[in-house]
Protein backbone atom coordinates (compact mmCIF):
# COMPACT_ATOMS: atom_id res chain seq x y z
CA UNK A 1 0.00 0.00 0.00
CA UNK A 2 3.11 2.51 0.87
CA UNK A 3 4.60 1.29 -2.17
CA UNK A 4 1.31 1.79 -4.57
CA UNK A 5 0.97 5.64 -2.89
CA UNK A 6 4.56 6.54 -3.35
CA UNK A 7 4.47 5.72 -6.85
CA UNK A 8 1.93 7.49 -7.51
CA UNK A 9 2.93 10.13 -5.98
CA UNK A 10 6.42 10.24 -7.64
CA UNK A 11 4.14 9.73 -11.00
CA UNK A 12 2.06 13.25 -10.24
CA UNK A 13 4.98 15.25 -8.99
CA UNK A 14 7.11 13.82 -12.75
CA UNK A 15 3.78 14.91 -14.24
CA UNK A 16 4.14 18.21 -12.24
CA UNK A 17 7.34 18.99 -13.78
CA UNK A 18 6.98 17.97 -16.85
CA UNK A 19 4.84 21.29 -17.34
CA UNK A 20 7.41 23.50 -15.97
CA UNK A 21 9.09 25.85 -18.07
CA UNK A 22 13.11 26.72 -16.92
CA UNK A 23 15.40 29.28 -18.21
CA UNK A 24 18.33 27.75 -19.03
CA UNK A 25 21.57 28.80 -16.57
CA UNK A 26 23.14 30.13 -19.73
CA UNK A 27 20.23 32.70 -21.59
CA UNK A 28 19.57 35.76 -20.44
CA UNK A 29 15.50 36.20 -20.04
CA UNK A 30 13.13 39.30 -19.85
CA UNK A 31 9.84 39.95 -18.26
CA UNK A 32 7.26 41.35 -20.59
CA UNK A 33 4.74 42.89 -18.56
CA UNK A 34 1.59 44.56 -20.11
CA UNK A 35 -0.43 46.85 -17.38
CA UNK A 36 -3.72 48.16 -18.00
CA UNK A 37 -4.45 51.16 -16.18
CA UNK A 38 -6.19 54.51 -16.39
CA UNK A 39 -3.14 55.97 -14.71
CA UNK A 40 0.03 56.18 -16.66
CA UNK A 41 3.41 54.31 -15.27
CA UNK A 42 5.88 56.50 -13.68
CA UNK A 43 9.44 56.30 -13.01
CA UNK A 44 9.11 55.09 -9.24
CA UNK A 45 8.22 51.33 -10.01
CA UNK A 46 11.22 50.78 -12.54
CA UNK A 47 13.43 52.16 -10.02
CA UNK A 48 12.18 50.13 -7.00
CA UNK A 49 12.35 46.85 -9.32
CA UNK A 50 15.88 47.64 -10.24
CA UNK A 51 16.70 47.34 -6.37
CA UNK A 52 15.22 44.20 -5.83
CA UNK A 53 16.93 40.98 -5.62
CA UNK A 54 18.08 39.87 -8.62
CA UNK A 55 18.84 43.01 -9.68
CA UNK A 56 17.86 43.43 -13.49
CA UNK A 57 20.43 44.53 -15.78
CA UNK A 58 17.85 47.42 -16.79
CA UNK A 59 14.56 48.38 -16.97
CA UNK A 60 12.25 49.56 -19.98
CA UNK A 61 9.08 50.85 -19.35
CA UNK A 62 6.65 52.94 -21.62
CA UNK A 63 2.78 54.23 -20.68
CA UNK A 64 1.52 50.49 -19.91
CA UNK A 65 4.68 48.71 -20.56
CA UNK A 66 7.53 47.17 -19.02
CA UNK A 67 10.17 45.14 -19.84
CA UNK A 68 12.77 43.84 -17.23
CA UNK A 69 16.28 42.57 -18.14
CA UNK A 70 18.27 39.60 -16.48
CA UNK A 71 21.40 38.10 -16.70
CA UNK A 72 22.40 34.95 -17.92
CA UNK A 73 23.14 32.73 -14.56
CA UNK A 74 26.47 32.88 -13.16
CA UNK A 75 28.70 28.77 -12.80
CA UNK A 76 28.32 28.54 -9.43
CA UNK A 77 24.33 29.35 -9.21
CA UNK A 78 21.36 28.82 -11.04
CA UNK A 79 18.74 31.94 -12.06
CA UNK A 80 16.21 32.61 -9.08
CA UNK A 81 13.40 30.29 -8.45
CA UNK A 82 15.65 27.71 -10.19
CA UNK A 83 14.25 29.30 -13.45
CA UNK A 84 11.17 28.12 -12.84
CA UNK A 85 8.95 30.05 -15.24
CA UNK A 86 5.72 29.33 -13.00
CA UNK A 87 7.66 30.61 -9.98
CA UNK A 88 9.17 33.76 -11.35
CA UNK A 89 5.29 34.94 -12.71
CA UNK A 90 3.96 34.88 -9.42
CA UNK A 91 6.72 36.76 -7.67
CA UNK A 92 6.47 39.75 -9.74
CA UNK A 93 2.66 39.81 -10.97
CA UNK A 94 2.55 40.02 -6.76
CA UNK A 95 5.36 42.52 -6.42
CA UNK A 96 2.86 44.25 -9.58
CA UNK A 97 0.23 44.20 -7.89
CA UNK A 98 1.62 45.63 -4.16
CA UNK A 99 3.56 48.35 -6.04
CA UNK A 100 1.47 49.72 -8.97
CA UNK A 101 -2.13 49.26 -7.36
CA UNK A 102 -3.62 51.50 -10.21
CA UNK A 103 -3.27 48.61 -12.88
CA UNK A 104 -6.58 46.90 -12.94
CA UNK A 105 -5.11 43.80 -14.55
CA UNK A 106 -1.61 42.55 -15.51
CA UNK A 107 0.00 40.00 -17.77
CA UNK A 108 3.60 38.82 -17.17
CA UNK A 109 5.44 36.88 -19.68
CA UNK A 110 8.89 35.32 -20.15
CA UNK A 111 11.16 35.72 -22.94
CA UNK A 112 14.38 33.74 -23.24
CA UNK A 113 17.47 35.45 -24.83
CA UNK A 114 20.19 33.33 -26.05
CA UNK A 115 22.73 36.59 -26.40
CA UNK A 116 24.02 39.98 -26.26
CA UNK A 117 23.17 40.56 -29.66
CA UNK A 118 19.67 38.61 -29.16
CA UNK A 119 19.07 41.10 -26.51
CA UNK A 120 20.06 43.84 -28.69
CA UNK A 121 18.01 43.06 -31.58
CA UNK A 122 14.69 42.51 -29.26
CA UNK A 123 15.34 45.20 -27.46
CA UNK A 124 15.10 47.73 -30.19
CA UNK A 125 12.27 46.05 -31.75
CA UNK A 126 10.29 46.48 -28.72
CA UNK A 127 11.34 50.16 -28.48
CA UNK A 128 10.24 50.50 -32.05
CA UNK A 129 6.88 48.59 -31.75
CA UNK A 130 5.87 51.14 -28.10
CA UNK A 131 6.79 53.82 -30.45
CA UNK A 132 4.40 52.84 -32.60
CA UNK A 133 1.82 52.57 -29.85
CA UNK A 134 2.53 56.03 -28.47
CA UNK A 135 1.82 57.34 -31.71
CA UNK A 136 -1.19 55.72 -32.14
CA UNK A 137 -2.18 56.70 -28.39
CA UNK A 138 -1.32 59.99 -28.36
CA UNK A 139 -3.05 61.26 -31.77
CA UNK A 140 -6.19 60.52 -30.38
CA UNK A 141 -7.81 58.47 -32.75
CA UNK A 142 -6.07 60.31 -35.87
CA UNK A 143 -3.71 57.60 -36.51
CA UNK A 144 -4.74 54.01 -36.36
CA UNK A 145 -3.25 50.71 -36.54
CA UNK A 146 -3.56 50.36 -40.21
CA UNK A 147 -1.79 53.82 -41.08
CA UNK A 148 1.44 52.58 -39.63
CA UNK A 149 1.42 49.84 -42.13
CA UNK A 150 0.81 52.24 -44.81
CA UNK A 151 1.65 55.71 -44.18
CA UNK A 152 5.66 57.06 -44.48
CA UNK A 153 7.14 58.47 -41.27
CA UNK A 154 7.19 61.53 -42.75
CA UNK A 155 2.95 61.34 -43.25
CA UNK A 156 2.34 60.17 -40.33
CA UNK A 157 3.92 62.73 -38.49
CA UNK A 158 1.97 65.26 -40.74
CA UNK A 159 -1.25 63.92 -39.51
CA UNK A 160 -0.09 63.53 -36.05
CA UNK A 161 0.30 67.51 -36.09
CA UNK A 162 -2.54 68.54 -38.19
CA UNK A 163 -4.85 67.14 -35.74
CA UNK A 164 -3.13 68.37 -32.28
CA UNK A 165 -1.25 71.07 -33.43
CA UNK A 166 1.72 69.87 -32.27
CA UNK A 167 4.99 68.35 -33.74
CA UNK A 168 5.60 64.44 -33.13
CA UNK A 169 9.30 65.40 -32.70
CA UNK A 170 8.40 68.44 -30.20
CA UNK A 171 7.49 66.24 -27.62
CA UNK A 172 9.15 64.94 -24.47
CA UNK A 173 11.51 61.50 -25.52
CA UNK A 174 10.36 59.48 -23.45
CA UNK A 175 6.47 59.89 -24.22
CA UNK A 176 7.49 58.49 -27.67
CA UNK A 177 10.01 56.04 -27.06
CA UNK A 178 9.69 55.20 -23.33
CA UNK A 179 12.92 54.69 -21.29
CA UNK A 180 15.75 52.39 -21.03
CA UNK A 181 16.53 52.87 -16.54
CA UNK A 182 19.89 51.46 -15.89
CA UNK A 183 21.10 51.75 -12.20
CA UNK A 184 24.50 52.46 -10.57
CA UNK A 185 26.32 52.71 -7.31
CA UNK A 186 28.48 55.84 -7.08
CA UNK A 187 30.45 56.27 -4.10
CA UNK A 188 27.72 56.10 -1.52
CA UNK A 189 24.73 56.78 -3.58
CA UNK A 190 22.07 55.28 -6.37
CA UNK A 191 22.17 57.10 -9.39
CA UNK A 192 20.00 56.42 -12.33
CA UNK A 193 20.46 56.56 -15.73
CA UNK A 194 17.71 56.82 -18.73
CA UNK A 195 18.07 56.24 -22.40
CA UNK A 196 14.58 57.33 -24.63
CA UNK A 197 15.05 56.70 -28.02
CA UNK A 198 15.17 54.12 -31.23
CA UNK A 199 18.59 52.54 -31.24
CA UNK A 200 20.35 53.40 -33.85
CA UNK A 201 22.07 49.55 -35.07
CA UNK A 202 25.19 51.96 -36.17
CA UNK A 203 25.68 52.70 -32.73
CA UNK A 204 25.73 49.12 -30.93
CA UNK A 205 28.53 49.40 -28.96
CA UNK A 206 26.68 52.91 -26.93
CA UNK A 207 23.59 50.80 -26.09
CA UNK A 208 25.55 47.56 -25.56
CA UNK A 209 27.52 49.43 -23.07
CA UNK A 210 24.92 51.34 -21.39
CA UNK A 211 22.64 47.76 -20.72
CA UNK A 212 25.65 45.55 -19.53
CA UNK A 213 28.89 48.13 -18.54
CA UNK A 214 31.91 48.16 -20.49
CA UNK A 215 33.11 44.70 -19.73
Amino acid sequence: MISSTKRVHNDMHSLEEENITIIPPKDYYALKIKFYSSEKLDSLVPEKLLNENPKPLVVYYSHDFMLVLFPCAKESSDHQLNGNHNLIVSKYARFFAQNYPAAKDITVEIVHLHSRTVIFTYLSWIIFQTSQNNLVRLSKGLITPKDLQFLTEKELKTKFSEGNNLKWDDLDPHEKYGTVLHMRQIKKSTEYFGLSELFDARDTKKYTTFIFGKN
